[in-house]
């Protein structure tokens, strides 16, 4: 089976959100106290498109996804190339574009967004 990490390249722009999780203990007097929350409290997200791929690529994204469940797998984020494990909570396929060929043949590609979630604590 493929994976994300090797086979796959998000189409550009691939979205980089990140943000600290943390504790924040705010006053009356508008002062706040701040920590992070645990160890791993770096969080970051991905929101990725794959557009206008050829059916049977999508198709077989879409099975990747499924077969996956809800474990962490590879990703190579596209500006840096490290690879992070991650989890897709979620995703979107658009069948966008259809040639039609002479003798009846035609053609369909479509898309998958998705938005990656790094998973914290689960080793490469």
């Amino acid at each position: 089976m493929s994976d994300f990490a090797t086979d796959w390249c998000p189409t550009p722009p691939a979205e980089m959100t990140t943000e600290w999780r943390q504790n924040v203990a705010q006053f009356g007097d508008g002062y706040e106290q701040r920590e992070l929350d645990g160890i791993n409290a770096l969080n970051r997200r991905w929101r990725v498109e794959y557009a206008t791929r050829p059916q049977d690529v999508i198709q077989a994204m879409d099975a990747y996804l499924v077969a996956i469940g809800a474990r962490a797998f590879p990703f190579r984020e596209p500006a840096t190339g490290q690879i992070f494990q991650v989890f897709c909570d979620g995703w979107t396929v658009e069948w966008n574009l259809v040639r039609f060929y002479s003798g009846g043949g035609r053609l369909v590609f479509g898309s998958l967004s998705a938005d990656f979630r790094k998973a914290n604590g689960v080793g490469a």
